[in-house]
This record gives C-alpha cells, sequence and structure tokens, in this order.
C-alpha cells in the first residue's frame, strides 16, 4: 500500500491464490493454440478446473479432456523420480466419470508442468491398492513432463478417445432394443469394429477380397475372418483349402 493511505480492511492474497495464478498461466503457455483450446469449466469448481479441447486443422472439434489442475511448492519426489501427490478418493472419482480425465501437476520451484491419465492411475491403483475407494486419499504418480512428445501423445489420445465413445453410441443408435450388440475394440490404437460394419464390408466386396486372396481380418467376435471363411468352403468341396 502507498504510504500514508489507508484503505480500510480488505482480503488479504495467500500463496495458493498465488499457486493457482501461475499454474494457470504455465498451463496455457505449454498448450499450443494452434492445436489446443483451453476451456474454464463453468460454476463452483466441484474437481474438474478446465476443458482442454483438441483442434485439429485450425477447427475447433469437440474432442476434449476433463482437467484437473494442481500446484505445488515443494514436490515430493520418489525413488523411481516421479513426482507424487496426495488428492481426494472424491476427487479422483469425479474426475474418471468425465472425458479423458487429466491430471496437471505444476511446480513452482522449477517452473515444471507434469501430467498424469486419471484412468491409468486408477489402472495402477487397482492393481496396487485394492480397495483404494474405500481410502479417504490416494497418491497420484506423475512421471511425465509436458514437453513436445506429450502434446502429440494427449492430442491423440483425447481425439482416439472422443472418436471411439462416438463409435460406440452410434452402434447402439443403430441397434434395435432386443439386439445384443457386440464391438471389438483393439487396447492399442482404440480402433473399433461395428457388426453391421462388418456385415456390410462383406456384403458389398466380400467376393472382391476372396478373389483377392488377401487375408484382412473383419472379426467382430474376435475369430471371424475371410480366411477361414475361404478354408471352411473349400472343405465343405472336398478340396485343400486355400491359404
Amino acid at each position: 500500500m502507498s504510504e500514508g493511505v489507508s484503505f480500510g480492511p480488505l482480503p488479504t492474497s495467500d500463496r495458493n491464490d498465488e499457486l493457482e495464478e501461475q499454474s494457470l498461466r504455465a498451463l496455457l503457455n505449454a498448450f499450443p493454440t494452434d492445436r489446443f483450446r483451453v476451456r474454464s469449466e463453468p460454476g463452483k469448481d466441484r474437481g474438474a478446473d478446465r476443458y482442454l479441447e483438441v483442434k485439429v486443422s485450425g477447427c475447433d472439434t469437440n474432442c476434449r479432456s476433463q482437467l484437473q489442475m494442481k500446484s505445488t511448492d515443494s514436490p515430493s519426489v520418489t525413488l523411481d523420480g516421479s513426482i507424487s501427490l496426495s488428492v481426494q478418493v472424491s476427487n479422483l472419482n469425479y474426475l474418471l466419470n468425465g472425458p479423458s480425465p487429466l491430471y496437471v501437476l505444476w511446480v513452482a520451484l522449477d517452473d515444471r508442468l507434469l501430467y498424469a491419465w486419471a484412468h491409468d492411475e486408477r489402472r495402477r491403483l487397482d492393481l496396487e491398492r485394492p480397495g483404494w475407494m474405500e481410502q479417504d486419499s490416494v497418491t497420484i504418480r506423475f512421471r511425465r513432463d509436458i514437453d513436445p512428445a506429450a502434446l502429440d501423445e494427449i492430442h491423440g489420445r483425447i481425439l482416439r478417445e472422443a472418436q471411439l465413445d462416438r463409435r460406440i453410441q452410434e452402434t447402439l443408435a443403430r441397434s434395435t432394443e432386443s439386439e445384443r450388440v457386440t464391438v471389438r475394440i483393439d487396447r492399442t490404437t482404440l480402433q473399433s469394429t461395428d457388426p453391421r460394419a462388418v456385415r456390410q464390408s462383406l456384403m458389398t466386396s466380400g467376393m472382391t477380397i476372396v478373389a483377392s486372396r488377401t487375408r484382412p481380418s473383419v472379426g467382430c467376435s474376435g475369430r471371424s475372418s475371410v480366411s477361414s471363411y475361404r478354408k471352411s468352403r473349400a472343405s465343405r468341396a472336398g478340396s485343400p483349402p486355400l491359404v
């Protein structure tokens, strides 16, 4: 305050307020605006601070990650080099209900940003601490810095998970209420196989595939393929199966 000037009683700003402002500034600086849009979470913070929306070729996609921002002055470094941070179980559980949930940690000591996927942490906790959901708090481990390679990984994962969710919803929308729907999902790429799409592919180009002697995997339950179909036909005809 200026010397000799009285402003009366005023609210004070503590270190937590400063950390919040500085961490947000670091977050905005870390994500390039041509690939990401950082959106505010409306209303009172219940466990998610921001939405991180992916942009593709200058276009907004509405493919989003729900993000919880954390910050610390005194990071707790573990033996494996990761940084541990305690969070309430209710916070993690809340975040897991959102799209591509992500924790971001800003370390004030060296102006460092790290991140951890909430679903990855949940899988780790399921293995290391069964029954963790009954605890009051759990430890999130931050292993990766937000660098150019991490930006590519975050961008790609948000897109893949959003597209997977849309494909599943579209598959369910096309099915009848009494129809049993089976969708095959590749754990690595998150590509899914809709039984209707498989059936349509065989209907429209199945004979072309057989004639070209190719072997695409088009199974929706894990085993169906054009190759097994050809072997079955050859066996019924009494001739050696085509390979």
